[in-house]
């Protein structure tokens, strides 16, 4: 039976087998086992208890469970002793918690809340919203997929809340996944996005509190084992314009914040291609002394207005997409570096008009407001899309591709559930 079990694991080097007695061995894999539980509490009780009847009886551990040969690489992949005992196999919890420990959220930074995030311990996770919601109707179901990696996925949700039929396609659409691989929420993510879109259709958060917040809402979680993100389905469009901490600051200063989220939205998707329209196509529209101003600035220039915006916009983009990848401590030199000295010289060498420059430097910052990175790369790929309609048609191919926008929006649905409604 050891000889079976060593040439299942394909004899793998942190494979490590222990005789104790002359019918009694401890299998397991170094690399992820508790070697203080494995020495200090499971040995020293097999040797006291040898000569019980039942020695799976007198073994202190919680999870002790009796398992066929075949189960074995799952268990031992699990960070489970194996105690091989007779012809009996006891796989006994040992594992070696190898996760961060629980901290402020990162990405989704919160000034009057909660302060503790998800980490990549599966259980961890759970019980944080555990901690939340002390109520029996609050249910998890667990499914293990993955052919290669085996991952634990959990559907988390409010019994008496909860949308059946919508459960029920979720369920459904997890049963039908055939994947090789879970590695993180992402592929789960990815997965459930099937609609071609350039917006999510399910959140990923870090942030318990959200979490629970929408379970309460009748809403679902699925929380992913190795990963800190728990997704939230179904969701609507206008909800990535809110925030959590919405729920912990006063009515009207809630409502003023939203407002100027929305705003914001507004202006990161429409100033550029505006700006275009307005100077390429319809000058009509702008008064005469800032006509003049503008014509001064962009007379000289080896640009054009829309080349001088595409450049700028992507420039500002690697900008960011540098100042995200790169070490804290050096991503304010980059932003330093990048937005001050290379804009100022920019402008002072005659290259882009500082108008330019500022259009973009506001657009750069109002799409700051928003933390869900998918959302922001689809407001990224719709404000290039916008850019070329207004540079070939004005204020025209503005309004057609805001349509287009539009009816993509309308068509998407998140768990059957209409992109573009909200959800109440």
């Amino acid at each position: 039976m050891i000889e079976k079990i060593r040439i299942l694991m394909h004899n793998t080097s942190d494979l490590k087998i222990r005789k104790l007695k002359k019918d009694i061995t401890i299998i397991y894999l170094e690399s992820i086992t508790n070697s203080l539980v494995i020495s200090d509490v499971l040995i020293k009780n097999i040797i006291n208890n040898y000569n019980q009847k039942d020695l799976k009886n007198f073994i202190p551990n919680v999870n002790t469970i009796e398992i066929k040969l075949e189960q074995a690489p799952y268990y031992l992949t699990c960070g489970f002793s194996l105690v091989v005992y007779k012809e009996q196999i006891l796989a006994i919890e040992t594992r070696l918690y190898l996760d961060r420990s629980i901290n402020e959220s990162s990405g989704e930074p919160v000034i009057r809340g909660p302060k503790d995030s998800f980490n990549e311990n599966y259980l961890n996770n759970i019980g944080l919203i555990r901690k939340r919601i002390k109520n029996e109707e609050l249910t998890i179901n667990t499914y293990t997929i993955g052919k290669l990696t085996n991952t634990n996925i959990s559907i988390i949700y409010m019994e008496n809340l909860v949308n059946k039929k919508q459960l029920k396609t979720l369920e459904q659409e997890i049963k039908k996944l055939d994947v090789d691989s879970i590695i993180d929420s992402g592929y789960l993510r990815k997965a459930l996005n099937r609609e071609f879109s350039t917006f999510p259709k399910v959140l990923s958060t870090e942030r318990p509190d959200l979490t629970c917040i929408n379970l309460l809402k009748g809403r679902i979680v699925i929380i992913v084992e190795n990963s800190p993100f728990a997704l939230i389905l179904p969701f609507s469009f206008f909800e990535f314009l809110n925030n959590p901490e919405d729920k912990y600051e006063l009515t009207i200063n809630s409502i003023f914040t939203k407002t100027i989220r929305f705003l914001a939205f507004l202006i990161t998707l429409f100033l550029p291609t505006l700006y275009i329209a307005a100077t390429s196509y319809n000058k009509n529209i702008i008064p005469l002394q800032l006509l003049i101003s503008l014509s001064s600035q962009v007379r000289m220039l080896p640009f054009t207005i829309v080349s001088e915006v595409i450049i700028l916009v992507t420039l500002f983009e690697i900008l960011r997409e540098g100042d995200i990848r790169v070490p804290s401590k050096m991503g304010s030199s980059i932003s330093i570096v990048g937005g001050l000295i290379l804009g100022d010289a920019a402008v002072s060498a005659g290259i882009v008009s500082s108008i330019a420059v500022i259009i973009v430097a506001i657009t750069s910052i109002t799409s700051l407001l928003f933390t869900d990175i998918d959302f922001i790369n689809g407001l990224r790929t719709w404000r290039y899309i916008l850019i070329l309609a207004s540079a070939i048609f004005g204020i025209i191919g503005i309004l057609i591709a805001t349509i287009i926008l539009f009816v993509h929006l309308y068509s998407l649905s998140s768990l059957n559930h209409n992109f573009l409604r909200r959800i109440k």
